[in-house]
C-alpha cells in the first residue's frame, strides 16, 4: 500500500498524487513530465539534452598516433555521462512535489490523504466516501423533515383537529416510508 494526496479542482476533476518516489519519474524523465502536464520541465530537460548533443557535435576531436579520439575533457564526459542519471534521480526524487506544486496552482484543493494500491483505487475510495457522506446527510434531512411531520401531527392532535387515532395512523405511515 502506498500514500496517495487525492487533489480536486473546482470542476470535480480528481487526481492522485503518491506521496514519496516516483519510479515512472526515474525512468521515463521527459515522456514522464508531458503525461503528468509538466511540460515546462519536460522541455528543459530535452533543452538540456539538445545543447549536450550540440557540444558533443562540435566539439574538435583530435586523433592520436594510434588513431584513438582524444580531445574530450575528463570533465565534459563525465559531466554528458552523468546529466541524464542525474536528471533522473531529480525527478524520481522531485517529480511527485513538483506534480503536487502544478496542481495547487492550476486550482486544485487536497481532498484526501490515503493508502492505496494505486491512484484510480485512491480516487474511488474519495468518490465512494463521498456517496457515503452524501446518502448519510439525506438520511438525516429525511429524518428530520419525518420529525418535523410528526411533531406538526402532534400538534394538530393536540388542538383537537385529529383524533388519536387519525395521529396514530399517520405516523405509522410515515415512520413506514422510510424503512
Amino acid at each position: 500500500m502506498r500514500t496517495f494526496d487525492i487533489y480536486e479542482n473546482p470542476e470535480g476533476m480528481q487526481d492522485a498524487v503518491k506521496r514519496g518516489w516516483s519510479w515512472p519519474g526515474f525512468f521515463f524523465s521527459i515522456i514522464w513530465c508531458f503525461i503528468k502536464g509538466l511540460g515546462g520541465t519536460g522541455l528543459t530537460i530535452l533543452l538540456i539534452a539538445f545543447i549536450d548533443a550540440c557540444i558533443y557535435m562540435t566539439y574538435p576531436v583530435r586523433v592520436n598516433y594510434y588513431g584513438q579520439p582524444v580531445g574530450y575533457s575528463a570533465i565534459y564526459i563525465i559531466i554528458s555521462s552523468l546529466l541524464p542519471f542525474i536528471i533522473s534521480l531529480w525527478l524520481g526524487a522531485r517529480g511527485n512535489n513538483k506534480r503536487r506544486n502544478k496542481l495547487i496552482i492550476t486550482g486544485y484543493k487536497l481532498e484526501a490523504t490515503l493508502q492505496a494500491s494505486n491512484p484510480e483505487s485512491a480516487i474511488t475510495m474519495v468518490i465512494n466516501k463521498k456517496v457515503i457522506d452524501s446518502d448519510i446527510i439525506n438520511k438525516k434531512q429525511s429524518s428530520n423533515s419525518e420529525l418535523d411531520q410528526i411533531e406538526k401531527l402532534h400538534s394538530l392532535k393536540e388542538k383537537g383537529i385529529i383524533t388519536d387515532e387519525e395521529f396514530e395512523k399517520k405516523k405509522k405511515e410515515i415512520l413506514s416510508l422510510d424503512s
